[in-house]
């Protein structure tokens, strides 16, 4: 990979990091989405002029009306009216394409645009805009992306890794907190976890959770309900009950006797 793209590359990361999108894992996530929607313009364009030379009318990504999700119709765009068309119109329609194109149907199924701030989203795009990928082949285009998963291991060497919310969330519901427990994150951060661990607790005691946008974090939050008596926890989901010390000494200097169960002779 030439240092051109190279410090392409470190303009687009430089310019999310000034606008608020900090995390590795979700400007790199971001990246991705808007490098594959250019490669899907690119390839279109290679399809429409293979029809072309052939006479021919292959399938198309973006056929008739569809058109308008194209890179090249709406890269234009700026201000809410991009950030609101990528985010409500583009990303759904690739995650509608099951049918017709399953991968890329599969890769935007959970996609979410979370650069929020139009300016920042025009200035990326259009830096993006500059890169023909087709042109790139495939190994330099996988130096792309290892280049871009480098920021990963420089950012947890910095302390700037957060940990990504499904993860937390599986956590979470692994330990299984509740009232009276004592929640302790000796890596706490952004008080991710904790805030997590509130959530699970507070929707094990709503009648009818469910989520909610949440205007202190971004994420979701589960919705507080009338209290209703707390249900019992799965035997399994206990903590294990620590077993008697063995390595302090009792008071006439002696260790206290084995509490390990004894079994008859065979």
């Amino acid at each position: 990979m030439d240092h051109g793209l190279r410090r392409k590359l470190d303009r687009i990361t430089d310019i999310l990091w000034a606008g608020g999108v900090t995390n590795p894992v979700t400007y790199i996530e971001q990246i991705s989405y808007l490098i594959y929607l250019k490669l899907l313009d690119e390839e279109e364009a290679n399809r429409e002029l293979r029809a072309r030379l052939t006479a021919g009318n292959g399938a198309r990504l973006f056929p008739l009306q569809a058109e308008r999700y194209r890179w090249s119709k709406w890269r234009f765009l700026s201000g809410n009216d991009l950030r609101d068309f990528v985010r409500d119109e583009v990303f759904p329609y690739m995650a509608s394409l099951v049918k017709d194109e399953p991968q890329v149907a599969g890769y935007f199924r959970d996609a979410v645009l979370e650069i929020t701030d139009p300016n920042v989203l025009k200035q990326v795009i259009d830096e993006l805009d500059g890169i023909e990928f087709q042109k790139l082949g495939p190994d330099v285009k996988g130096d792309v992306f290892e280049y871009l998963l480098t920021h990963l291991g420089q950012s947890a060497l910095n302390g700037q890794f957060r940990t990504p919310r499904q993860i937390r969330a599986f956590m979470v519901q692994m330990t299984d907190p509740d009232l009276g427990d004592t929640v302790y994150d000796p890596a706490c951060g952004t008080a991710g976890f904790l805030i997590d661990a509130v959530d699970h607790i507070l929707a094990r005691y709503s009648e009818n959770p469910e989520e909610v946008p949440s205007t202190a974090r971004t994420g979701w939050r589960s919705a507080v309900r009338p209290w209703k008596k707390p249900r019992p926890r799965s035997p399994i989901s206990r903590p294990i009950a620590r077993a008697p010390a063995t390595c302090c000494p009792t008071g006439n200097g002696s260790k206290p006797p084995s509490t390990a169960p004894t079994y008859p002779a065979r």
